[in-house]
């Protein structure tokens, strides 16, 4: 009398192990996507990011560009820049058209943590502006 043994076919366990691979070789933690955690009004919280610089400047020598986008609506503004040293001016600018064209005030700015926003005046400026400035982890895509 033969005992019966379940057998696995040759493909099925070849995928699950590659998948097992795949997992055992990641250095962090999968990234959760957060779905409908957006802000209940508009420019509460705006996030920017410096782009720089760009191997070919435009047609008029801007080589860097600023990146405003407001959490609730996704409207993008696209500010182009010369020298990274305008990065203060740009925001000041921002920040004072939203608060007099829409008569609303930015709570939270986020930024990435790089050298235009954290050794800058950026700080200063939303600490006298009563704005919280927000800076991400260090390599993190996400």
């Amino acid at each position: 009398m033969q005992k019966l043994r379940s057998v696995v076919p040759i493909e099925s366990s070849i995928s699950i192990l590659d998948c097992v691979c795949k997992l055992g070789k990641h250095y962090r933690a999968i990234y959760q996507c957060q779905i409908n955690n957006r802000n209940s009004s508009a420019f509460e919280i705006v996030h920017s990011h410096v782009w720089s610089p760009s191997r070919v400047p435009s047609v008029k020598g801007f080589i860097y560009f600023l990146i405003f986008v407001d959490d609730f609506s996704r409207i993008t503004w696209l500010y182009l820049l010369r020298k990274r040293s305008g990065v203060v001016g740009v925001i000041e600018l921002f920040i004072n058209e939203i608060k007099n064209q829409v008569f609303t005030f930015t709570r939270v700015l986020r930024t990435d943590n790089v050298f235009e926003y954290v050794k800058s005046d950026v700080s200063l400026f939303c600490s006298e502006n009563e704005i919280i400035h927000q800076t991400s982890c260090s390599h993190t895509s996400q």
